[in-house]
């Protein structure tokens, strides 16, 4: 695999919301296997428009994975696509973000009047995310979503996919209208 980049201009840095870890962080941004970490569910429209949005991972060993680790190089990514653009769009974590062991990580489309993610009653996100306020899009109602561990960055958080980045895990929404996605949320079983 040929290393490949993308411009800082892409980027939709992840604001740290209640939860943090306790334990002690692993060392390594890293995935040791396919499926470690899954996109366990997601949504990219709902019923408060195209910014009511989430996705969740869901790490399935039986040790925490540290997303950023601090002094490293290397730390997980979410890519989307967009068609409008041609082009991936990406967003990446705080440093020191860890999922527990057999644990889950909400993040979700939150805007800075408070509009996004409709689902607060239910389960509130652990980290949020706000493409509006960078410039970028939301992700689109028939896009896929990308998870990979070991991604390199560099101080201006210029990101470079080399032969050691692992793409962990994909999903993508049918490619139907956005009246039909307004209800739905798509599931790992």
């Amino acid at each position: 695999m040929s290393p490949r980049t993308r411009s800082p201009l892409t980027l939709l840095a992840l604001a740290a919301a209640a939860l943090c870890a306790t334990a002690a962080l692993p060392a390594a941004a890293s995935a040791e296997n396919f499926g470690d970490v899954v996109i366990n569910e997601f949504r990219t429209h709902g019923p408060g428009g195209a910014a009511d949005e989430f996705i969740e991972l869901k790490n399935t060993t039986n040790a925490p994975i540290n997303l950023r680790p601090s002094g490293s190089n290397r730390m997980w990514v979410v890519e989307y696509w967009v068609p409008s653009l041609s082009d991936w769009r990406y967003f990446f974590f705080d440093a020191n973000r860890t999922i527990p062991a057999r644990g889950r990580l909400l993040l979700v489309n939150k805007t800075t009047a408070g509009g996004g993610y409709s689902l607060d009653a239910y389960r509130a996100g652990d980290l949020v995310y706000n493409p509006a306020a960078t410039g970028q899009p939301d992700i689109p109602t028939t896009s896929g979503v990308r998870l990979w561990s070991d991604v390199i960055y560099d101080a201006n958080m210029s990101l470079t996919w080399d032969a050691s980045s692992l793409n962990v895990d994909e999903v993508g929404a049918p490619p139907h209208g956005t009246d039909q996605a307004t209800q739905y949320s798509y599931v790992r079983k």
